[in-house]
Formats: structure tokens, C-alpha cells, sequence
């Protein structure tokens, strides 16, 4: 028969055996929470079982033997099939009951006895095994949601994360390849949960595709509570890739939006230098034409004197005859202004010059 060490003192151990029954044995080094197998008398009368019974709870009551059944701890696992399991101060199961007829039948199947005194890590890995085997993992999509609560906040998200690894193991063992998500959650949600005849984990599981939906209100939430875990992971996944995609074409309307304004801005700015640098070039204009006064001295002997001529910027200078050439005759000291003058010719009694091009100022 199959019991549990409850307690030890001294060279003395409480066990807690299959059939209820408290027995004060030897202790063979022991550890609380180990589970051993024990030789039960078959001749033991119902009267000395008793009196071990009440011996037994004498010795160890004083010391806490009797919290053994008391759960400290409340986990959940949800493929299909939803499980509840019950765990002591020891990490030990000291009960399980199927949440949904699926989950009832896996128990059936593994058998209530080699789930109870189980550590939670080894309950979790027997369930894992037996849900592959019966073909609940097969999806590539398969997922399994686990839960844990614990008046202990960090107690339950390191239990979870052990868990979470435990149900990796198991799957990988079984080559099987499972989204496993690993949760702690509050005693509220348990008990909102329980209220719904569903299981925290598969709770918090629906309430996260309610949010990644565009419209929220268009969610069931009893129809997917009754739905497999790997349809409301893919149906979550599916809104978020949605989500994704929408913002990211959103993203990408408003920089374009921005380059726009961004290039009505730099073209109103590019109009107005335009007429700066119109503005500039008419000045450079005036600045040439201002510059195109050159000085030129050209010197010629009419009888004992020089001709000196002056221009402002004008390429023929209008003789009274209304020619573009300018003559003069000049006698000493006779000075001629034009603009540009193409053709100047001096005539003096005994000589002549003639000139092309620009004159300077004398």
C-alpha cells in the first residue's frame, strides 16, 4: 500500500496511507511529502487500526500533521480537456477533478490514485503525457494554458515557470512541438472562473482575444470559454497580426502625410527665395551695367593738344545728323562725351585719330 510521510520526529514518521489511516512507523531517513510503500498486516483489526489511527493523529497533531489535506496552493491546466488540481504546503496533489467532461475522462484514464500524493510536477507531467497519447496535441497549433494561484504571489509565478518547463519536457518527449503558456494568476480570477464552470487560465485566455479584437462586443465570451485552447490562440494571434498591420499601414500614411507637408513647406520657401534671388539678379544688373563703365584715354596730337572721352554705358552715341557714329573736330584741348561709341574719328589739321570700343571718364 502506498502512503505519504506527513511529519517526522526523531527516529519516528507520520505516514498518511491510501485508505485514510495515519501510521507512526520507523523513520528510514524519510523526507515530508515523500511518497513510500508500506506492509499493512492483513490481521490488523478494525479496533487496532483505530487505535493506530488515534495514536498516530496524538503524536503529530501538535506539529501540523493534519494540514497535509489543507490546499495552499490551486492550479489549472487547459488543452482541451480542463484540470483542476489541489496542492499542499509539500507541493503535493491532494486532489484532482476534471473541470470539463474531457478533462474527467483523461483523470478516468490515468487514474485518480496515481495523481494524488504526486508531487504538482509530476501530476502535470503524467496529464501532459496522457492528453498526447490521446491526441490533443496533435495540431501544430496545440497549446496548453496552465494557471497557478497562491496567497504567496511569488510562490505561484515560480511554480508557474517550473511548470511551464515541466510541460515543455513532457511534450518534447512526446516530439511534440506545443505553445505552452504559464501563468500566475489571483484568487478573483479562481473564483470568477469557477463561477463560469471554466478554469482561470482558459478565463484569462479569452479575455486576451476579447482585447485584441477590433470590436470587442462581437466576442462570445461563453461560446469560447467552451472552445479548444488552440482555436483561441489562433484566433488571438490572428487579431494581433491584424492589429500589426494596421498600424503599420497607419504608420506609413502619416510620414507620407508629413513628407507631403513637408514639400508644400520647402516649395513656398523656394518661391520666395526665387523672387529674393530675382530681386538679387536685377541689382547684379545694375551693379554690371555700373561696372561696364570703363576708363579708356586715348591720346591723338590735333595740333598741340589730347582728346579725352568719357562713357557712361551706351553702345552708339547719336550725332545731330542722327548717325550712330560720333565725330568731332576739335582744336586743342577739345574733349568729346558719348556713351559706347562704336567709331570716333578726330579730324584736326594735322592729324587723326580714330577709336572702337568703350571711354572711360576723363
Amino acid at each position: 500500500m502506498k502512503a505519504v510521510v506527513l511529519e517526522i520526529s526523531g527516529n519516528k514518521a507520520a505516514l498518511l496511507s491510501d485508505d485514510g489511516c495515519v501510521i507512526k512507523v520507523k523513520n528510514e531517513n524519510y523526507e515530508i511529502g515523500q511518497e513510500v510503500l508500506i506492509n499493512m498486516k492483513k490481521n490488523i483489526s478494525l479496533k487496532k487500526k483505530v487505535a493506530y489511527m488515534a495514536a498516530s493523529f496524538a503524536v503529530v497533531i501538535g506539529v501540523g500533521a493534519a494540514t497535509y489535506y489543507v490546499p495552499t496552493t490551486y492550479v489549472s491546466m487547459d488543452v482541451n480537456p480542463s484540470i483542476e488540481y489541489k496542492v499542499n504546503m509539500y507541493k503535493k496533489v491532494v486532489s484532482v477533478k476534471g473541470v470539463n467532461e474531457d478533462g474527467s475522462q483523461v483523470i478516468e484514464n490515468i487514474s485518480l490514485t496515481s495523481l494524488k500524493n504526486k508531487s504538482i510536477d509530476e501530476a502535470i507531467r503524467l496529464t501532459v503525457n496522457e492528453v498526447a497519447q490521446e491526441g490533443y496535441l496533435d495540431s501544430d497549433k496545440s497549446g496548453i494554458v496552465i494557471a497557478t494561484s497562491s496567497n504567496d504571489t511569488e510562490k505561484a509565478t515560480a511554480l508557474a515557470k517550473s511548470l511551464e518547463e515541466t510541460a515543455n519536457e513532457a511534450c518534447e518527449s512526446n516530439g511534440l512541438i506545443t505553445t505552452i503558456v504559464a501563468e500566475p494568476v489571483g484568487k478573483d480570477r479562481v473564483q470568477e472562473a469557477q463561477e463560469l464552470g471554466v478554469t482561470p487560465g482558459k478565463l484569462n485566455l479569452v479575455q486576451k482575444l476579447i482585447k485584441s479584437s477590433e470590436d470587442p462586443d462581437s466576442i462570445d465570451l461563453k461560446e469560447w470559454l467552451n472552445k479548444p485552447v488552440k482555436d483561441i490562440m489562433a484566433k488571438t494571434n490572428e487579431n494581433k497580426e491584424q492589429n500589426a498591420e494596421q498600424e503599420k499601414n497607419a504608420g506609413e500614411t502619416t510620414k507620407n502625410q508629413e513628407k507631403n507637408n513637408n514639400k508644400e513647406s520647402n516649395g513656398t520657401t523656394a518661391v520666395s527665395n526665387g523672387n529674393s534671388a530675382v530681386t538679387t539678379q536685377d541689382k547684379g544688373t545694375t551693379k554690371s551695367n555700373q561696372g561696364n563703365t570703363t576708363k579708356s584715354t586715348t591720346s591723338g596730337k590735333a595740333n598741340s593738344g589730347s582728346t579725352t572721352n568719357k562713357a557712361s554705358n551706351s553702345d552708339n552715341t547719336t550725332n545731330p545728323s542722327g548717325t550712330g557714329n560720333s565725330s568731332a573736330s576739335a582744336g586743342t584741348g577739345a574733349t568729346v562725351k558719348a556713351g559706347s561709341i562704336n567709331n570716333f574719328t578726330s579730324a584736326s589739321g594735322s592729324g587723326s585719330a580714330s577709336y572702337n570700343g568703350k571711354m572711360g571718364n576723363n
